[in-house]
């Protein structure tokens, strides 16, 4: 086996250095031309020379996005700023959504938190306001206690997915806005989002970068409701333009043999190479073809499949897509192992969906590609499977044993 992936795995590192492109012009871009268009078609060919069925799910992913109208202006009262300027005052978020309101009234949620005795959403009302936040979280003591995806942007967010509010501003405390940029980890919001620095509001807010130095200072929030006269408000016009492409899974399948376990499946995962990246994840890739050629031959009692996902890098688009939309029953899934160069990526959608689930590292340098030591890998995880394959009982969720990094 090794001397047969050892021939593979350069044909996959072959493909990604054709595939990388020399200047991306957006991650989704990336996704389209170098997955969809070499990636998945070279892994759909090497399943159909195995002689083994698989089929191609898509998923849309960002292509770009940009500003097809954009105008803002503040006010305080009965008087109106100055139109804030588009790129210099404010900008558009990739996850904002359309929206033209004449004056909603501001309000201040510190940096969005609550967490311990910290609380930045008590004894605000923020029905119909444009909420503003702060876009980076300090490392105070207020927020120790908070979870990685807690401290993200990300998750932050989270809590306004849904809420009944007017819009959302990214409080900067540079002197500009945030650049545009993509982020499909971020769902699109059904109201605008956007970017402004604390210079730009403060003729209507005051001195909000004083306010985060407080709650930095004393850990305290210092949350406000602009409404109160003379009440503080935004107008603005967004309308966003969005293009979007379909991203592939390639999904193959090792039927069961045994007819009483064979509605009972095993996922093997990988997701597709990246930046033209040797370990990332051309040898994950390179592998899980090597264990369908093998697994096949052992015709395990169990149904496998053989997944490899899309759109990794820009946020387990791939893997999230497929827990959601699962081309088998998703009780019917008994156990989840994944092949990456060490990121412990593809896996977290199916261990929060309660599957049992473990990880093999392929490579630990995503520049470096050592054939011997993943075909060594390989060579363990054909054990591996093949025994939960087999057993007369799989592996048991263990939840009070959850831990996810996010």
């Amino acid at each position: 086996m090794n001397r047969a992936l050892l021939a593979l795995v350069p044909s996959a590192l072959l493909l990604c250095a054709q595939a990388a492109p020399v200047k991306p012009q957006t991650a989704a871009t990336r996704v389209h031309r170098d997955v969809a268009g070499l990636a998945a078609n070279f892994v759909g060919r090497r399943y159909k020379l195995l002689g083994i069925k698989f089929e191609r799910q898509t998923f849309p992913i960002l292509k770009s996005i940009e500003v097809e109208e954009g105008k803002a202006f503040t006010g305080k009262g009965d008087g109106q700023q100055p139109p804030l300027q588009w790129g210099k005052d404010i900008e558009a978020t990739s996850f904002s959504g359309n929206g033209t309101f004449n004056s909603k009234a501001l309000a201040f949620a510190g940096y969005g938190i609550q967490t311990g005795d910290y609380n930045d959403f008590n004894g605000v009302d923020f029905t119909s306001k444009v909420i503003i936040i702060a876009r980076e979280l300090p490392d105070i003591p207020a927020f120790a206690a908070l979870k990685p995806e807690e401290r993200s942007l990300r998750g932050r967010l989270r809590r306004f997915e849904t809420a009944r509010i007017g819009g959302l501003i990214l409080l900067d405390e540079g002197d500009a806005p945030s650049p545009l940029k993509l982020m499909p980890e971020i769902p699109t919001f059904p109201y605008p989002v956007v970017s402004i620095p604390a210079r730009a509001l403060e003729p209507v807010c005051g001195d909000l970068k004083a306010r985060l130095k407080k709650i930095r200072e004393t850990g305290q929030s210092q949350s406000v409701d602009f409404v109160w006269a003379p009440w503080s408000y935004l107008g603005l016009t967004l309308e966003m333009e969005r293009k979007e492409v379909d991203a592939p899974n390639i999904i193959a399948t090792i039927p069961g043999t045994d007819p009483s376990l064979k509605g009972e499946v095993i996922v093997l995962g990988a997701h597709l190479n990246h930046q033209g990246q040797a370990g990332d994840n051309a040898s994950g890739t390179a592998l899980l073809l090597e264990l369908a050629k093998s697994l096949k031959s052992a015709k395990p009692r169990r149904t496998i499949l053989l997944i490899h996902f899309s759109g990794e890098k820009e946020g387990l688009l791939g893997s999230a897509h497929w827990i959601k939309n699962p081309s088998v029953p998703i009780e019917s899934v008994k156990a989840m192992l994944a092949f990456e160069r060490g990121d412990r990526m593809d896996l977290k959608h199916f261990t929060l969906a309660k599957i049992p689930t473990v990880d093999f590292f392929t490579e630990l340098h995503a520049d470096k590609l050592s054939g011997e030591g993943t075909a060594k890998v390989a060579a363990y995880a054909r054990k591996v499977v093949l025994d939960i394959a087999n057993a007369e009982k799989t592996p048991a969720f263990e939840a009070a044993k959850l831990k996810v990094r996010q």
